[in-house]
């Protein structure tokens, strides 16, 4: 989900919700774009770890907008070739 910035503002909000814990990450992107949701679940996954991404942000359920078309970019592990990260719906 995004919170969008004003008129003729490029920048915007990514948020995750972790559902069990009621917990919400919000991140500041650039843009409303693939690349930076890309970028962002790169960030979060080299600070926690493969593992622990797998573990607590195993699973996204998106809505069906641009910067969530390219499944195989944002699942793929940025510090593990050739492993997964997530799965993305």
């Amino acid at each position: 989900m995004f919170v969008e910035s004003a008129r003729g503002c490029r920048k915007t909000i990514l948020t995750l919700l972790h559902r069990r814990s009621n917990f919400q990450i919000m991140m500041l992107l650039e843009s409303h774009t693939l690349n930076e949701v890309a970028n962002a679940l790169d960030d979060i996954e080299r600070a926690i770890g493969l593992e622990a991404f797998k573990r607590c942000m195993g699973t996204f359920i998106t809505d069906h907008e641009h910067e969530f078309n390219n499944f195989e970019r944002l699942e793929a592990s940025c510090t593990v070739q050739g492993e997964k990260r997530c799965k993305i719906f």
